[in-house]
């Protein structure tokens, strides 16, 4: 398992308009978009996506075709712009 490096992290946004794919009839997947995107290592803009099954939920950006987990610091980055 592989997590992102939080000084990689340039900067972390909102966005509204997230797809709502990657999820069936009850709201669970194991790619779930979420609203926020993030530039991890270059100027590119990647989307965080969730994996949900039950009331639990991991966040994960992709980075050269390699799921990264989110660390704690960088989801902490997240909640602060709620």
């Amino acid at each position: 398992m592989r997590y992102t490096l939080p000084n990689l992290v340039w900067a972390v946004k909102r966005d509204e308009k997230a797809a709502n794919h990657g999820r069936d009839k009850n709201g669970y997947g194991g790619k779930v978009p979420t609203q926020y995107q993030m530039r991890y290592g270059s100027n590119k803009w990647r989307r965080v996506y969730a994996i949900c099954y039950a009331n639990n939920m991991t966040l994960y950006i992709i980075d050269n075709k390699q799921d990264l987990y989110l660390d704690v610091d960088t989801q902490n980055r997240l909640e602060a712009i709620i």
